[in-house]
């Protein structure tokens, strides 16, 4: 399922182009991950592609397999996705090659974040909320 970009979301990734520094307040759907590190070992090496997440979990379809329908759940009993606890896994994020304005121009490789789960176990809505808030208070006042 891919779920609509919010207009919350879409004015914290305006104000702040995803980088290093704010990943774990940003929209994370769509970003390609490799788990580091896991509590349950039979989830470490997994990578691939942020379909879905809630404030426990994230679901990754799997690298190298295709997209089929729309409904992540359907695509779980076939192994094409799989859920991720947050807490207890550490996550190896691939930053967009847009982020090159914010990463820097001579960065010709994607830039690999690696982020303790605990600090994104949160809803999403919640997390960019709190990103929008930090950028508020860092900004000029007029």
């Amino acid at each position: 399922m891919i779920v609509p970009e919010s207009a919350l979301t879409r004015k914290a990734r305006e104000n702040a182009p995803i980088s290093e520094r704010n990943l774990a307040g940003h929209e994370l759907i769509g970003l390609n991950v490799e788990v580091v590190c896991s509590s349950d070992p039979t989830q470490e090496g997994i990578s691939g592609t942020v379909i879905d997440e809630t404030e426990s979990l994230l679901v990754v379809r799997k690298e190298g397999l295709p997209e089929q329908g729309s409904n992540p759940k359907k695509n779980t009993r076939t192994g094409k996705t799989v859920s991720v606890q947050k807490v207890g896994t550490t996550f190896r994020f691939t930053l967009p090659s847009d982020c090159e304005s914010v990463c820097g121009p001579s960065r010709k490789q994607a830039k690999k974040v690696d982020i303790q789960g605990w600090t994104i176990h949160a809803k999403p809505e919640e997390r960019t909320k709190r990103l929008l808030k930090l950028l508020r208070a860092k900004a000029p006042r007029k």
